[in-house]
């Protein structure tokens, strides 16, 4: 009997055996499906559902995940920061070394999809209704075909400065130094004419170290410094740095785009000498407009030279230098970073002083805090932020602050251009101010703080009780106390010259 005489067959079935027939016929063709069905990997579909990179069922792109928490404890008013963390929404995530950010949920949770793998440095940024500015950073790790979770959370904690005077021994000019804090990517500064920096976005609360470096120079390591407010902390003392007392070698390189072959400008290098597995951070600086870099040091050291710059992948290579008294030349090739996580803004410009010649070395910031830079050897700048209104502000020690106001708003401008000069201040010129702090006892006190109008600028003494600041000349309130019931406080004309205030102080 064929096929046909079957259903001819089973159609000519009465009316319940047709039924009965056909439950059995829809009972055995589910269980073929089924079998059929059953010989595909259901963990692997449902991976594919959650897109779990860890499941080898995955189809691999060579990318990762990296997510992580962001918490603060402002909220904190018993003394117990640690017992009083909350989560918070809407902090601005950065990836730094890429330029990529995205914003925090409330579970204080932030995500970065398809990030090539490496190292990178993770900045939260946030303002509060108060206009207070809070920050904090935390190392992470990006795996391919992984999605990894930031094995620290970032706590966040009042932004504050440094300010401080870096001096060479040598008695040479003291502009042109780099000044850059261990840790703190965003946190570097030039040193102006006379050798004076500050800088900007450290977080308060934890100890910092600096870095100093300059070509012909050996790099200072200078810290730590313990900065607890969100206030300007004053240096005790100069940063004395030495000139290279051997023939230095020389690592000449040239930064340039993976695809276009075009040069990278103004990407941010850090140089670590490498021994046994650890990298400490030895020198820092900055390419110049058309990629190139010169940055001097010790011969027959293992070093790790690495570079960021927004919008492009960070890049990590070892390197040795043979002998000293050489140039080595190398070529370094940067990715280009391509995500669609956030669409941002660019404002970029030049700086120039009254005279029109560019300013480089210019801290160029936006408040609210979104992005800060520095310009180059021609005066150009050019940060990324997300919407908003900012005020771009460009800070150099000696002169005044320029600012400007810019809105971008979406479906509008996507870039702006905003151009400042910078002005003499006149009245700019710093002078040293020193004196030791001692009790009715005339013992000295050390770890005493001293602080200048209500802690806009303040420092702590040493072991032999002693402080010092650079102050403009003015009339000034300073303030003493060893926190422990011990104050005073003077009123103090700084003249236009070096001068000495000791200060006695008793129980107010």
């Amino acid at each position: 009997m064929n096929n046909l005489t079957c259903l001819i067959k089973f159609i000519g079935l009465p009316g319940r055996a047709a039924s009965k027939f056909f439950f059995i016929f829809s009972v055995v063709l589910l269980i073929a499906l089924c079998g059929c069905f059953g010989n595909q990997d259901d963990g692997a579909l449902q991976s594919q559902l959650n897109y779990d990179p860890l499941n080898s069922g995955v189809i691999k792109t060579g990318s990762g995940t990296l997510g992580g928490f962001v918490v603060t404890d402002a909220n904190n008013r018993f003394g117990a920061p640690q017992l009083a963390l909350s989560s918070v929404a809407r902090v601005k995530v950065k990836l730094v070394e890429t330029g990529l950010f995205t914003y925090t949920d409330i579970s204080g949770y932030y995500e970065f999809l398809g990030i090539a793998p490496g190292a990178y440095t993770v900045a939260a940024e946030s303002i509060d209704n108060e206009g207070t500015a809070y920050i904090n950073y935390s190392p992470a790790v990006v795996y391919a075909d992984a999605k990894t979770l930031a094995s620290q959370t970032i706590v966040l904690k009042k932004s504050c400065r440094v300010f401080g005077r870096v001096a060479p021994s040598d008695g040479s000019s003291a502009s042109g130094f780099l000044v850059s804090a261990v840790g703190f990517p965003s946190a570097a500064a030039v040193t102006a004419d006379g050798g004076y920096f500050r800088l900007e976005a450290i977080p308060a609360e934890q100890e910092v170290f600096l870095i100093i470096s300059k070509d012909g120079y050996q790099s200072k390591k200078y810290g730590p410094i313990s900065v607890s407010e969100s206030k300007v902390y004053s240096l005790n003392e100069d940063i004395t740095v030495s000139p290279f007392s051997f023939s230095a070698a020389y690592i000449d390189g040239k930064i340039t785009d993976a695809s276009g072959g075009f040069p990278v400008s103004d990407a941010f290098i850090r140089l670590f000498e490498y021994s046994g597995g650890v990298k400490t951070l030895y020198k820092t600086a900055y390419g110049d407009m058309t990629g190139n870099f010169s940055i001097s040091a010790a011969a027959d050291v293992n070093y790790i030279i690495e570079f960021s710059k927004p919008d492009y992948f960070n890049l990590s290579q070892p390197l040795k230098i043979a002998s000293a008294g050489t140039r080595t030349a190398f070529t370094f090739k940067m990715t280009r970073a391509k995500s669609d996580i956030s669409a941002y803004y660019v404002i970029s410009g030049k700086v120039i002083d009254a005279s029109a010649v560019p300013a480089a070395g210019v801290n160029i910031y936006t408040v609210p805090f979104s992005s800060q830079t520095l310009t180059d050897a021609a005066g150009a700048y050019k940060i990324n932020v997300a919407e908003g209104i900012y005020d771009i502000y460009a800070v150099k020690p000696g002169y005044l602050d320029s600012h400007a106001r810019v809105t971008l708003r979406p479906y509008t401008v996507k870039t702006a251009e905003v151009d400042l000069t910078l002005l003499k201040n006149n009245d700019s010129e710093l002078y040293p101010l020193t004196g030791t702090v001692t009790d009715l006892n005339d013992t000295a006190l050390s770890a005493a703080k001293v602080s200048i109008d209500k802690n806009k600028l303040y420092t702590y003494t040493n072991q032999s009780g002693a402080y010092s600041f650079y102050i403009q000349s003015g009339t000034y309130e300073i303030y003493a106390t060893d926190n422990k019931g011990l104050e005073k406080t003077v009123d103090y004309y700084m003249g236009k010259g070096p001068q000495r205030l000791d200060i006695k102080i008793i129980k107010n």
